[in-house]
């Protein structure tokens, strides 16, 4: 039987944070932030986390959603839905399949997770000048940790 692994996605304008849950060891570690210097160029992006799908034998995604306080979905929201449909197509690719995802992609709740994040990152005596490289990978681990709760994993 394939090692299931569910990759967590931090996404932002600018970087994008990794995290990877392991199943079979019941797992969750921070992985990488993919940096961008534009907000909108994607392709490269999406082509290195596709290649990180590949080489950890991914089955699932799950991406943080930036919801409102309020639980409504705002203008950032649309940004990730984009970036995940952006995703799907280049998971798509990779298997020469059209339309459907090679593997499923699923949204989470990520209000406050930044804020946790750092939390995290003082307890851990992270200093705070390597914080920036390490605040979204730690912010998609919380998603993954938040994502267990509650579908019970």
């Amino acid at each position: 039987m394939k090692k299931r692994k569910i990759l967590g996605i931090d996404y932002g304008d600018f970087t994008i944070g990794l995290a990877i849950f392991d199943l079979e060891t019941d797992f969750i570690y921070p992985y990488k932030t993919i940096f961008r210097s534009k907000a909108n160029i994607l392709r490269k992006s999406i082509r290195e986390i596709v290649d990180i799908v590949n080489a950890e034998n991914v089955t699932d995604i799950v991406i943080g959603l930036p919801l409102n306080a309020d639980g409504s979905a705002g203008e950032r929201v649309d940004k990730v839905k984009n970036f995940a449909h952006m995703l799907t197509n280049g998971l798509a690719n990779r298997t020469g399949e059209l339309y459907e995802p090679a593997i499923p992609i699923v949204f989470q709740d990520e209000r406050l997770t930044t804020a946790e994040a750092k939390s995290i990152l003082q307890e851990r005596g992270i200093p705070k000048a390597e914080w920036k490289k390490n605040i979204d990978q730690i912010a998609a681990e919380i998603i993954l940790q938040d994502y267990r709760q509650v579908d019970k994993l």
